[in-house]
C-alpha cells in the first residue's frame, strides 16, 4: 500500500531533493491536515495539492526522518522512461 502513495510522490520530487521531514513532536497529533490543510494555519506549511485524498497515516511514509525516501537512495529504473509518463499504469497492484 505504501508504494501506491509513494510512487507518485517520488516521481514528483525534483532530482536530488527529498520531502521535508516533520520537525515537531507528534505525541497526540495524528490528524496532520488539522494544521497542514491549505489555509488552516498561516504559520504552518500547507500540504501540496497533489497530496489531496491521502490518509493521515500516509504522511509519515515520506515525511518521517527514518522513512525509506529519507534514508536510502532511489533504485535505478531498469527500463527506458521515454514516452512513459504514467508509472502507475504498470506499477500498481494487479496491473501486470
Amino acid at each position: 500500500l505504501a508504494g501506491i502513495w509513494a510512487a507518485p510522490a517520488l516521481g514528483q520530487q525534483q532530482a536530488g531533493t527529498k520531502p521535508p521531514v516533520v520537525n515537531h513532536d507528534l505525541t497526540g497529533r495524528t490528524a496532520c491536515l488539522m494544521c497542514h490543510k491549505a489555509g488552516a494555519m498561516e504559520a504552518v506549511p500547507d500540504a501540496p495539492a497533489n497530496h489531496e485524498g491521502r490518509p493521515n497515516e500516509a504522511c509519515l511514509w515520506c515525511h518521517a526522518k527514518d522513512a525509506p525516501i529519507q534514508t536510502a537512495a532511489p533504485k535505478a529504473i531498469s527500463h527506458s522512461v521515454e514516452g512513459r509518463t504514467a508509472c502507475l499504469m504498470c506499477h500498481r497492484p494487479g496491473a501486470m
